[in-house]
């Protein structure tokens, strides 16, 4: 093996240090950065796939949270919708024993 491939491979082991579930760990940014600029074009286009996977990755989760968030709004909205209804006077059971005669079991 020789050192132009040894030296890829040293690179390619740190930069994977550097990755955590795709993700550029942010305690390692800036060991990350130094790869962009390295003198191997082999390592510096890892690193630059590497980013933006990262930057890929992170605006899929940005979009999920917002929907999820969205989902949230719409369920909190509900909620309040039957609470208000629930809340009106014609929810309001008058008689008690309505609840022994009327429930079928």
């Amino acid at each position: 093996m020789g050192a132009e491939e040894l030296e890829y491979r040293s690179a390619m082991r740190n930069l994977d240090h550097c990755i955590d579930c795709g993700l550029i760990r942010r305690k390692r940014r800036k060991e990350f950065d130094r790869y962009l600029d390295h003198k191997n074009p082999r390592v510096r286009e890892l690193a630059r796939e590497m980013l933006a996977e990262d930057a890929r990755l992170r605006a899929e989760w940005r979009e999920q949270r917002r929907l999820e968030e969205e989902m949230e709004e719409q369920w909190l909205a509900d909620c309040e919708a039957v609470e208000d209804q629930c809340k009106s006077d014609d929810a309001v059971v008058t008689d008690p024993d309505w609840v022994d005669t009327e429930i079928p079991f």
